[in-house]
């Protein structure tokens, strides 16, 4: 895919570094029919099926829980909050399921309940809240689902067109909330939902976030970001690649249909 926009022009004003990796395949985790995956901030890997099943790994593959909702139904995204609830989010169904750490004791929220209208995308915060894109407005929300309420909204029609707009994933981190739009970039806005920055990439896929970096796929690198002072750093990838991956320390996690395969980052120069 291809992003553009305007925003702050990464690679022209940042020095860049390079590595050039050696990754040895510690291990093949088998799971049949992976659909969704993520990690959590302590490397721990979650895995969905297309019928809605969820499985919890270790950093080193070893299975800790399973998770099996009432109905079979796909998940649209799986992500965490500080405290390691697990977010479960059905796009077809306008809900959001919340489990604990055990992946039990589900709490569901139906999100027609609270006058939202279409929600696209989700991404809990710090504070145990919900950002949400809204279609219906094309707003940016805030959801507090201890109080039932929305606390914020703000309009995405200054900085986005509706009409061409791509979004692709809403994820937050350290506070702040990203969207990843295709055809404008990563649009960055502050606690409060206000808009700060775009950050612009180039034919990239797969993203995620460790400590002050954001980073995606790039052709066969591995392309790293500062979120603060930008600077730039790309690490080579295995060979082998599939429905996408993610980064943690030393490790790199590669997904496909079958399950995952974790590597382990050997050497390296700049």
């Amino acid at each position: 895919m291809m992003m553009r926009g305007w925003g702050l022009m990464i690679g022209l004003l940042m020095c860049t570094q390079w590595a050039y990796a050696q990754w040895r395949l510690e291990k093949r985790v088998e799971w049949l029919d992976v659909d969704r995956f993520d990690l959590n901030n302590r490397g721990e890997v979650y895995v969905t099926r297309s019928n809605g099943d969820l499985a919890k790994f270790d950093a080193n593959g070893q299975l800790m829980l399973e998770y099996s909702p009432r109905l079979s139904n796909k998940v649209h995204q799986v992500d965490f909050n500080s405290q390691f609830r697990v977010y479960l989010f059905y796009r077809d169904f306008q809900e959001v399921i919340i489990l604990n750490r055990y992946l039990s004791e589900p709490v569901r929220y139906l999100f027609s309940d609270f006058g939202i209208g279409y929600v696209s995308d989700i991404a809990p915060d710090m504070q145990q809240n919900i950002w949400l894109v809204d279609m219906h407005d094309f707003s940016l929300k805030l959801f507090d689902p201890r109080r039932s309420a929305l606390v914020e909204v703000k309009s995405l029609g200054k900085i986005l067109n509706q009409n061409t707009a791509q979004i692709e994933e809403l994820k937050n981190h350290q506070n702040r909330t990203y969207l990843m739009d295709a055809s404008q970039g990563v649009l960055v806005f502050d606690n409060l939902g206000n808009y700060l920055n775009t950050m612009l990439f180039d034919e990239v896929s797969s993203w995620g976030f460790f400590k002050d970096e954001i980073y995606c796929m790039q052709y066969d690198k591995l392309l790293f970001t500062n979120l603060y002072t930008f600077r730039t750093r790309q690490i080579e990838m295995p060979k082998e690649r599939g429905l996408g991956v993610r980064y943690f320390g030393d490790r790199l996690y590669v997904f496909d249909v079958k399950g995952f395969r974790i590597y382990q980052y050997l050497s390296g120069h700049n």
